[in-house]
């Protein structure tokens, strides 16, 4: 192998005694090592720093009814992203995907967090999650090349030790940035740090030889692809919030993605070099186990992106305060991943009863979580269950990863993991558009439902414009704090409403967004009942295997 003039026999033979070139070598690969981590690090804190930035953003652009959106644009365009940035990888070297990747995150972070209006939000978000995409798999592929096999695993563990610590992270530095210096700066945090990161990987990294011919990229498979999820995550996520479920708009959308997700699955089956490799599926449990995984994303990002908002609307805390308890969510999932992981390592269970114990133990906090959100229950009762949460989320993504792992062939592993990623972000961009639209559409329900019942203001929520949800400034946080009525009234009048209207909806608010929040964990716990049920079909690692 040739590095920048250098041939070296073998990276994993650079102990012992060695020559300044090959110390310089180490070294270098060492701080590219780091760049790649750093770069990983930023990207997947993107998926999960504005989860306790999302209710002071709403204060200052409005848009309650498209609260998810945020996350949700993030999400679909890093996911529809990978797959496609892999094999551009393969085409034209890594390097230069992941040095791409690099320049458009930090570039869209800058407006990101300069944004007016929500919609800019989004559609800044999007381009911040393509590059944020492009990154993570750049960063994967740069980790397997660089190494080979037998020094390959300890660096995929610090590939998962940094996804980790992001995620932990996330949350309590959104809510620590945004009570210190303002919502902006999640955002605008990126652009320096990103400058580094591509300062150091430019001058570290290696130029290695791209692996495959650039007739085999298969353009029409990733147009397919972006045609596939784009139009099914507009659906999910503007269902009941901007057009009726049955309208056009909706059925269209909906429509036009299975018939896009039909022709990709068609062409893929044919085509020399897919995108997303089918041969996975013909292996027995791998399908299982990859629709487990769906979701398991699906009640990940739910509950990272909506915990926050139960903590705001149910005591009214601070950002940083509401980070800080979502944090053992995060650590629990890390402690369920590793003793789950553990005992199948250990041929100490089977992977069916692994995860029917996970999903079992999800359920159960979630179904707690929905039931007593409006019984006022105390702060350790709910740090309890958000712990308990995190321990079946992390058992859930341990086994179902193993199971796909250990049912494929060697030569299959590489297009199993990737798959294994891919669906997760799936499930999870799924779950935040659904998430957002049970929450919108059960907001709006309570709140009919509590006017309707009040005498004193017969026929006020007919008054509201049909897009009032969507341009309302209100902050969850003061809903919970009976002082601050006359702030949240006063709030509601600057939206357009007459005072009757507006006092009627300040008292109705609260108990209307906890009842709403209260049945999107009720709808991931049903979506964790469905994982349950997978489960049955699965069976241990050697059965699976054989």
């Amino acid at each position: 192998m040739r590095v920048d003039g250098l041939v070296v026999p073998a990276f994993a033979d650079l102990g012992g005694t060695m020559s300044d070139d090959f110390k310089n070598i180490r070294r270098r690969l060492r701080l590219a090592v780091v760049g790649m981590a750093l770069g990983m690090f930023l990207a997947v804190l993107s998926q999960t720093v504005v989860a306790t930035a999302m209710p002071a953003i709403i204060v200052d652009l409005g848009g309650f009814g498209r609260y998810a959106w945020v996350a949700t644009a993030y999400l679909v365009a890093a996911t529809v992203t990978m797959p496609i940035a892999g094999r551009i990888a393969d085409i034209y070297g890594f390097k230069r995907v992941l040095l791409a990747g690099i320049v458009l995150f930090t570039i869209a972070s800058i407006p990101a967090g300069l944004a007016q209006t929500l919609n800019e939000l989004v559609a800044y978000r999007a381009l911040q999650g393509i590059g944020g995409g492009i990154v993570m798999i750049g960063s994967l592929v740069g980790m397997a090349q660089l190494f080979p096999p037998q020094r390959r695993a300890r660096y995929q563990a610090l590939v998962a030790g940094v996804y980790a610590l992001a995620s932990v992270l996330g949350p309590a530095l959104g809510g620590f940035i945004t009570d210190g210096i303002g919502w902006s700066w999640v955002f605008l945090m990126n652009a320096p740090l990103g400058v580094i990161v591509l300062l150091v990987v430019g001058r570290t990294l290696p130029n290695l030889k791209a692996s495959a011919d650039v007739s085999k990229l298969d353009y029409t498979g990733m147009v397919l692809l972006v045609l596939a999820v784009t139009p099914l995550m507009f659906a999910l996520s503007s269902g009941g919030v901007l057009f009726d479920w049955l309208s056009w708009q909706i059925v269209a959308c909906l429509a036009f993605g299975v018939v896009m997700t039909a022709a990709l699955i068609t062409l893929e089956m044919r085509t020399e070099s897919p995108i997303l490799t089918v041969d996975i599926y013909r292996v027995r449990g791998v399908p299982v186990s990859l629709a487990a995984s769906v979701l398991t994303g699906f009640g990940f990002y739910a509950a990272l992106l909506f915990v926050p908002l139960w903590l705001f609307s149910g005591s009214g805390m601070s950002a940083s305060a509401a980070g800080s308890h979502l944090t053992p969510m995060l650590l629990g999932m890390v402690v369920g991943a590793v003793v789950i992981g553990r005992r199948l390592s250990q041929d100490k269970g089977t992977h069916r009863r692994s995860a029917l114990t996970s999903t079992g133990v999800a359920f159960v906090a979630l179904f707690l979580m929905s039931t007593t959100l409006n019984e006022g229950a105390s702060i350790l009762a709910t740090d309890g269950a958000i712990v308990v949460l995190g321990l079946g989320l992390g058992g859930m993504l341990a086994t179902f990863g193993s199971a796909v792992q250990g049912a494929v062939p060697e030569n299959m592993l590489g297009a199993a993991t990737s798959s294994l990623s891919f669906y997760r972000s799936v499930g999870g961009m799924v779950g935040v558009a659904a998430a957002g639209a049970v929450l919108t559409n059960r907001l709006r329900d309570g709140l009919s439902d509590a006017l309707s019942s009040d005498t004193s203001s017969t026929g006020a929520y007919q008054q509201l414009p049909p897009d009032w949800l969507g341009s309302v400034q209100l902050d969850p946080r003061s809903l919970s704090d009976g002082q601050s009525s006359e702030a949240v009234v006063a709030e509601l009048e600057r939206s357009g409403l007459d005072q009757q209207v507006a006092e009627a909806l300040a008292e109705a608010f609260p108990s209307a967004l906890t009842g709403a929040i209260g049945e999107v964990f009720l709808v991931t716990a049903a979506v964790v009942v469905l994982a349950f049920g997978l489960s049955l079909f699965l069976r241990s690692g050697n059965e699976e295997a054989g």
